[in-house]
């Protein structure tokens, strides 16, 4: 399959899930190179070590870390998200990116009025199986709910209905 190069933006979450299933690999295969913030490499490599995704980032070539020097908008988005959002949306905004992949509910809904196209692991998981990276998706979320990766289940169940899956009970 072609891969469509975008300027990416990536938060931990994502990274430490996918991480934690051994499938961080989706994000490449789908997406390319993808842009941490420093924060988030400091989250999930320095802060995070020994934990899911500190060895899987650090390894990866196509993971690239970059400094945002949009301070303004950062220190106002810090009044509402944590560090690592505020410099995902920050650094998306500087770097004009495509899309940005965040989980946190308040974040994406930041991403979004900011103009943002959003998706969060489970669209990373539901575009891996449209575009043949997975077979299924539906035990893919189990491990991360099995891993402690909470999701709204409602959510899930739409996604898994949409590929054509069986929900969850």
């Amino acid at each position: 399959m072609r891969m469509i190069t975008v300027r990416v933006i990536c938060n931990s979450t994502p990274l430490i899930a996918l991480s934690s299933i051994h499938k961080l690999q989706l994000l490449h295969h789908v997406f390319g190179e993808i842009i941490i913030p420093e924060k988030v490499y400091h989250e999930v490599v320095i802060a995070g070590s020994g934990k899911y995704g500190s060895f899987d980032v650090k390894a990866c070539p196509w993971i690239r870390v970059m400094r945002t020097s949009n301070y303004a908008l950062k220190n106002i988005l810090m009044q509402v998200l944590d560090e690592g959002e505020a410099e995902v949306i920050a650094l998306a905004d500087e770097q004009k990116a495509a899309l940005v992949i965040i989980d946190e509910r308040l974040a994406r809904k930041y991403a979004s009025d900011a103009g943002f196209n959003v998706i969060g692991t489970l669209g990373i998981i539901a575009k891996s199986k449209v575009q043949g990276y997975v077979p299924e998706a539906r035990g893919l979320i189990v491990t991360l709910l099995e891993k402690g990766i909470w999701f709204n289940n409602a959510l899930v169940n739409r996604i898994l209905l949409e590929l054509g899956e069986e929900p969850l009970s």
